[in-house]
């Protein structure tokens, strides 16, 4: 941010530097032409640069958020799926699809894991990660539900419980992957799955709220 607000004062600067150099001609050497084309130089940071990237930044952060909002409506579903098997009496069986789908709307939003103080980033992770990643969560879920002898999935706790488990799977699968010279991963394209919980998060909104699914 230093560096941002230097460009508008330097600017600043310069263009009062131009106009008096304009005044003074004959002294400074310098015509009007020439000092509009230093403050146009000086300022192009500032158009070219700083406000796209704040587009962006604004853009980026209002997708984590709603990659959030769409991951608590697929574990809505998810857990429901174990709360109506559980009822039942079927053994818990977690859905895959949805299991992946909870991993990769997280990671959307948890980009900054992937890079470390140093400016150094790892790849995002890809369909092997991803697919590593839901499987073992889901091997995981399967045991957590056969345990809960008739207590519900949705319950603040054991929801709490579930989705610690699918955030360690997430991070697990990220883990090995080595850091190279990336210093911003870009989410891959979104996936049906994604795609259908993210226009869902779009659909539950109440105004400009996102809303959370109806937990116990």
């Amino acid at each position: 941010m230093k560096n941002y607000f230097a460009c508008p004062v330097l600017a600043g600067f310069l263009l009062c530097a131009a106009a008096g150099a304009g005044a003074e001609q004959p002294k400074s050497g310098l015509t009007p032409e020439q000092a509009q084309g230093i403050a146009e130089l000086v300022t192009m940071p500032v158009t070219d640069f700083i406000r796209p990237a704040a587009l962006k930044a604004g853009a980026d952060a209002y997708d984590a958020v709603r990659s959030n909002n769409a991951a608590a409506w697929a574990l809505w579903d998810l857990l429901n799926g174990l709360a109506a098997q559980q009822k039942e009496g079927r053994s818990p069986e977690p859905d895959l699809s949805l299991v992946g789908t909870y991993i990769r709307l997280r990671m959307r939003c948890s980009t900054a894991e992937l890079c470390r103080r140093g400016g150094a980033c790892k790849e995002y992770p890809g369909d092997a990660e991803f697919t590593k990643a839901a499987q073992a969560a889901r091997k995981e879920l399967k045991a957590f539900a056969a345990g809960l002898k008739g207590v519900s999935p949705l319950t603040r706790q054991r929801r709490a419980r579930a989705e610690s488990i699918l955030e360690t799977a997430r991070r697990r699968a990220i883990f090995p992957l080595l850091y190279g010279r990336a210093t911003s991963p870009e989410p891959s394209p979104a996936g049906p799955g994604e795609e259908r919980y993210r226009g869902l998060a779009l659909a539950k909104k109440q105004g400009s709220a996102f809303t959370q699914p109806p937990w116990p």
